[in-house]
């Protein structure tokens, strides 16, 4: 929903899919075709293993 909402935005639908993966624990995300794809990886998994 969120890349299919801002798809006029451009840049902005990828932040806004980012935002959402990251509210729900995944270290970010990025739309592609209009869903939103969040990464794998948790973002204790990606902070863990950075620091």
């Amino acid at each position: 929903v969120t890349c299919d909402l801002l798809s006029i935005k451009g840049v902005a639908e990828h932040s806004a899919c980012a935002a959402n993966c990251l509210s729900m624990g995944k270290a970010g995300g990025r739309c592609e075709n209009g869903i939103c794809l969040c990464r794998k990886t948790t973002f204790k998994e990606l902070w863990d293993k950075r620091f």
